[in-house]
């Protein structure tokens, strides 16, 4: 978030709900079977998004947040507080080593939050990773949420 950025404005649970409903459905049929588990993967605010939906949905087992927006406002007050909609198995966290060296003052919190929720899930028995990568937030987001996704696959 930058300063003359527009904040982050939802539209959240509306795309959950889609996503929950719809597509996953349609998939599914397309499939013609029903999978082992589901999964949910995301870079950014997509990675927020991805952890978040483990609390507002019983649909995923496993979750990738790659360079996640854990700074997000209360977003970790909200980890600790809530229950999962289904306890994950498998979650996967990283980030780019450089990404809390911000003059941004609520950004440069992504790597302790992410830390703490990281410890959150440890705590609960969940299978937790978290990786720290060489770079900044913009440095091979594609490589390393295929790291991510490979990892909650074993």
């Amino acid at each position: 978030m930058y300063k003359n950025d527009s904040p982050y404005t939802g539209g959240a649970d509306k795309y959950l709900d889609k996503l929950t409903g719809s597509i996953i459905s349609a998939i599914k049929a397309e499939l013609g079977a029903e999978p082992e588990y589901t999964a949910i993967a995301g870079y950014s605010i997509g990675g927020l998004f991805a952890i978040c939906s483990l609390y507002r949905t019983d649909v995923f087992s496993r979750a990738v947040s790659a360079s996640g927006s854990m700074w997000y406002p209360s977003f970790l007050e909200y980890a600790e507080k809530n229950n999962f909609g289904k306890m994950p198995s498998r979650v996967y966290f990283s980030l780019g080593d450089r990404e809390a060296r911000t003059r941004n003052a609520l950004l440069s919190t992504v790597e302790d939050k992410t830390g703490k929720i990281y410890d959150q899930y440890k705590n609960k028995g969940i299978e937790t990773t978290f990786e720290m990568n060489p770079g900044n937030h913009f440095k091979d987001a594609d490589l390393r949420l295929a790291k991510g996704i490979a990892r909650i696959l074993k």
